[in-house]
């Protein structure tokens, strides 16, 4: 196993660790890290494999999934307070 084949490994136990994480984590601030991290690992995946125009729209698509999850996460949690001291 080569150079190429050891980073594909890597990568797969990449994936299944933060697909793991995004599935069992109780807070979803980080379940939408971890789905950030799961779909940069699925994309280098997808760029070994040769399809690179594939990567960069998985990237695309996946991280501006995990910023609306995250955006709307702290919409329904209210903040914490911050707004407070802007009178």
């Amino acid at each position: 196993m080569g150079f190429d084949g050891l980073m594909l490994v890597l990568a797969s136990l990449g994936a299944i660790l933060f697909a793991v994480a995004t599935v069992k984590h109780r807070d979803l601030v980080y379940a939408s890290v971890a789905l950030a991290a799961l779909g940069v690992f699925t994309a280098i995946i997808v760029a070994m494999l040769g399809y690179l125009i594939v990567s960069v729209f998985l990237v695309i698509v996946y991280v501006g999934a995990a910023v609306m999850f995250i955006i709307v996460t702290m919409s329904m949690l209210g903040g914490g307070g911050w707004e407070e001291g802007w009178d």
